[in-house]
């Protein structure tokens, strides 16, 4: 029998295990008409739904699914096709067949309006789904919103070359600092990202060919749901500009968050910071 489900039975379920039982993951399977997604859920609540960058797989979430968790909400972590186990084709694809992969999870596993939230190149498939999907969606939250104003291209380069192999560790460091991490960033911290770091050649690529494939204002105003857009001001790859222009374009939407001592990799850098800003911002929705 679950080891909850006994604690529970012996009403001894303490305030410990409870907050233990609240961030418990499991691994769902999802077949839908086109794909079959790999979800990961962690916890019970509020449902947000967190889609990873271009690089994914949900691993590179790190800490965030379970602080969130902790915080009364159910998280659901998406692995896009081509990730973490995730299937379907993967030729002539575009942002709205990823968006229509995330609509069949919600309609599966919730049902009603959620929260999205999307990391770099997630941040797209978020906007693309609240622009497909309004009637699935709660809110849209952006991590690292780029799109529009291009990164710098010594950051884009390093990130390139952090692809390739044979690279030893203090290279790969010192690469991802100069890529996605902040000048400030401690050293542990890229080093457990890059253990946690896992490389998918097709799904890489096929993100390439499904952000050619659409247009930008297919999906750059996320139809008309309001926004958190969290934005690290040292990042090089999705410069601060991009926030700025959603906020003083779409006034009225868009709630703008600077953090500073960030950089693309601002989950991983300042996930307790990141937690903090949505759960005010949700906290501070009118019902």
């Amino acid at each position: 029998m679950n080891f909850f489900l006994i604690a529970l039975l012996l009403g001894v379920l303490t305030p410990h295990l409870a907050q233990a039982q609240r961030s418990y993951s499991r691994e769902i399977e999802i077949k839908l008409n086109k794909s079959t997604i790999v979800v990961e859920s962690w916890g019970e609540g509020t449902p947000i739904v967190l889609l990873h960058g271009g690089s994914g797989p949900i691993t590179g979430f790190g800490g965030l699914a379970p602080m969130l968790a902790e915080k009364g909400f159910r998280v659901l972590m998406i692995n896009r096709r081509g990730f973490g186990g995730s299937k379907g084709p993967l030729d002539n694809i575009n942002l709205h067949d990823y968006a229509e992969d995330v609509a069949g999870v919600v309609k599966n596993l919730v049902g009603s309006p959620v929260h999205i939230l999307g990391h770099a190149y997630g941040n797209r498939v978020a906007r693309c789904f609240s622009t497909d999907y309004p009637n699935l969606t709660k809110t849209v939250i952006l991590l690292a919103a780029g799109g529009e104003v291009p990164g710098e291209e010594k950051a884009w380069a390093a990130l390139e070359q952090l692809s390739e192999p044979n690279l030893s560790r203090s290279e790969q460091v010192k690469l991802a600092r100069a890529s996605l991490f902040s000048p400030q960033a401690p050293s542990s911290v890229i080093n457990r990202w890059l253990d946690a770091r896992q490389v998918s050649p097709d799904g890489q690529a096929a993100v390439q060919l499904a952000n050619r494939a659409t247009p930008l204002e297919d999906w750059w105003e996320a139809g008309s749901s309001q926004m958190l857009v969290i934005q690290g001001l040292d990042d090089r790859i999705a410069p601060p500009g991009n926030g700025r222009n959603l906020r003083n374009r779409l006034k009225g939407r868009v709630t703008l968050i600077d953090l500073e001592n960030a950089g693309h990799a601002m989950h991983v850098e300042q996930p307790e910071k990141i937690v903090e800003h949505i759960v005010r911002y949700v906290g501070e929705l009118k019902p």
